[in-house]
């Protein structure tokens, strides 16, 4: 059984790995790419998003790798 995921507003490169089943960050960074969702990195480069990143679609026009808030 997958663990739950965090009830905080940011999704960390941990939680996105085991909620995608990816285990190498390039593997996930490209996922995030494909998929149009915006992301951040932070200390030593690890990868994090918000969870309305995830949701809101974006188009060919919006597609980058950085989160505006």
């Amino acid at each position: 059984m997958q663990a739950p995921l965090p009830m905080s507003p940011i999704l960390y490169e941990e939680d996105l790995m085991r909620a995608t089943g990816y285990q190498r960050r390039a593997d996930l960074e490209r996922h995030l790419q494909d998929a149009r969702i915006p992301y951040q990195r932070g200390k030593g480069g690890r990868i994090w998003t918000t969870v309305l990143a995830t949701l809101q679609p974006q188009g060919d026009d919006q597609r980058r790798t950085e989160t505006e808030f």
